[in-house]
């Protein structure tokens, strides 16, 4: 089951939509194709329901800042396009690298554990034959 935004706390709602507002800020890749007055909307709602002052203060940033914004987003042309697929390839090579690491580590860890029973039943089979 699929829980909706608005079902979350009301801090979490906050967190995810200052976080949002920050990935706007650095034009991210995450908050292409995201609408501001979207966001400035979910905003100010929260803001009147949380009634914090710091909140409302920065529903009215978001607000005051759309404009400024949307002229200075970054374009999807070919290039920014290429630059963040390389960017998401580059990380998930890394993150592929630690998968392998980890269980490459698990399957030596389990290989020794094998060999240790085998020396050990072979050491005991010797024996056994040796009486």
């Amino acid at each position: 089951m699929r829980a909706k935004f608005d079902d979350a706390s009301l801090g979490f709602q906050q967190s995810a939509l200052v976080a949002q507002f920050a990935e706007f800020l650095r034009r991210s890749v995450h908050a292409r194709g995201d609408s501001i007055d979207d966001l400035a909307a979910r905003c100010a709602a929260l803001a009147t329901r949380i009634g914090s002052a710091e909140f409302v203060e920065f529903a009215k940033l978001v607000d005051a800042s759309r404009t400024l914004i949307v002229s200075n987003l970054a374009r999807t042309d070919e290039l920014t396009q290429a630059v963040d697929l390389l960017r998401r390839n580059h990380m998930l090579s890394a993150e592929l690298n630690q998968l392998a690491q980890a269980q490459a580590s698990a399957v030596l860890k389990q290989l020794e554990e094998q060999n240790r029973k085998l020396e050990d039943e072979i050491r005991r089979l010797i024996e056994q034959r040796a009486k």
